[in-house]
């Protein structure tokens, strides 16, 4: 009788342990998901010029320039396609 309260007592440490592990697991992985999403939002400009049929803008200088006089401190170009340009050595 006293071998299977042994065996019943492990069990239950290795229960409690194992969900113990298992809630600081998910509440470690919860804030490393909160901290992750605030960083890629903190890249998102607050303001995007695109062109209207999806072409490129060959002066973005003239609209950096309308953009600064309405207090935006910094102007960058970059394009959202997709394609790879392939090297020729």
């Amino acid at each position: 009788m006293n071998f299977i309260t042994v065996i019943s007592a492990i069990s239950v440490v290795g229960v409690t342990i194992g969900v113990a592990a298992m809630i600081i697991v998910l509440s470690v992985f919860n804030g490393f998901h909160s901290k992750v999403t605030d960083l890629l939002i903190g890249f998102d400009p607050y303001i995007r010029i695109e062109s209207k049929n999806s072409g490129n803008i060959n002066d973005y200088e003239k609209f950096g320039n309308i953009v600064k006089e309405f207090g935006i401190n910094s102007v960058a170009p970059f394009t959202l396609n997709k394609e790879c340009s392939q090297l020729k050595i």
